[in-house]
């Protein structure tokens, strides 16, 4: 089997499951393998039958998401 490149920033899903783990978000890669079936956690690319994460996505995931609040108060957004 020829041996496949990928860029040096990408990490396995181990990798990944460590890298969160440190920054305070731990998530065991298991988690992170049904997270996939399911269509959440970070973003991730497939190469063949192998799945990598890059730093930059793992970042983003990890500021999240914006989440808008209704104010019963004022009838706004905020």
């Amino acid at each position: 089997m020829a041996n496949l490149r990928y860029h040096p920033a990408a990490m396995t899903t181990k990798q990944a499951s460590i890298y969160l783990s440190e920054r305070g978000f731990p998530v065991k890669s298991s988690t992170l393998e049904v997270w996939r079936c399911k269509k959440r956690g970070p973003k991730f690319k497939k190469v063949m039958s192998r799945v990598f994460y890059e730093k930059e996505w793992l970042d983003s995931f990890l500021e999240g998401v914006p989440v808008k609040v209704f104010d019963p108060h004022t009838g706004e957004l905020r």
